[in-house]
């Protein structure tokens, strides 16, 4: 499963890079985090990868405003 913070970034990121999406993708930004998150980790709890993108950073992986 693919977690992207813009589905539509990814995809023309993607298509750039000559790359093929695999996988089923799936919004990932602020105001679906909390929903999101329980899909997620029973995906990983079932052995299955997520991958996380995110265009902009995301607090909680990089954010160089904060120290």
């Amino acid at each position: 499963m693919i977690a992207a913070e813009d589905t539509r970034r990814l995809r023309r990121l993607a298509s750039d890079l000559g790359a093929v999406v695999g996988g089923r993708v799936v919004s990932y930004y602020d105001a679906n985090e909390s929903a999101r998150a329980k899909e997620l980790l029973e995906v990983l709890l079932n052995g299955q990868t997520v991958l996380v993108v995110t265009d902009a950073g995301m607090p909680g992986v990089s954010d160089p405003a904060t120290g």
